[in-house]
């Protein structure tokens, strides 16, 4: 996965942030789902992917 965060005053350069879900890996978005949630309650969005070998999480870290 690739990510280009806000500085507000535009974009960050690409930077690759995770591995796990990635089209390397594996991932189509045609066929896995992958959205974002809170769930540990931090406060955060995490990712979580619906893949073929079950139900993947990504707790955000900042």
């Amino acid at each position: 996965m690739i990510v280009a965060t806000s500085k507000q005053t535009g974009f960050r350069p690409p930077e690759r942030a995770l591995e796990e879900f990635g089209y390397a890996q594996g991932w189509r978005v045609g066929v896995h789902v992958r959205t974002l949630a809170d769930v540990d309650g931090d406060g955060r969005r995490d990712i979580i992917g619906f893949g073929d070998g079950g139900v993947l999480v990504a707790l955000a870290r900042d």
